[in-house]
């Protein structure tokens, strides 16, 4: 394949304050490129650590198989993500509410 491929993950919480009515949370942007990832958990470069895990079974030219762990570190099912796809989940835990896509994307 000719385009270098990364794999993105986007990782996000809200919740409103109950006092101040501000909202909480926020979203990070973690990304990695598709030629440093191993098999096992992503060990992701930036310098703060995601809510959710990332675990990868299978590295292809253009393909991972990878599942998500949720904050509570339940994983979902192993799933195929090519290039240009992605998969998400959306939950809430608690007052929270939390999302993670994670996505095979064109450098």
């Amino acid at each position: 394949m000719e385009s270098k491929l990364i794999l993105e993950m986007v990782d996000a919480s809200y919740k409103e304050c109950e006092v101040t009515g501000r909202d909480l949370g926020g979203k990070n942007l973690y990304e990695i490129p598709l030629s440093s990832l191993k098999a096992g958990f992503v060990n992701w470069a930036q310098d703060k650590t995601p809510d959710h895990s990332i675990e990868i079974k299978e590295i292809g030219e253009d393909f991972v198989v990878a599942r998500i762990y949720n904050v509570a570190g339940h994983p979902n099912s192993w799933k195929t993500i090519r290039a240009g796809e992605s998969i998400s989940i959306d939950y809430e835990f608690g007052e929270w509410s939390y999302s993670c896509t994670l996505k095979l994307k064109a450098q």
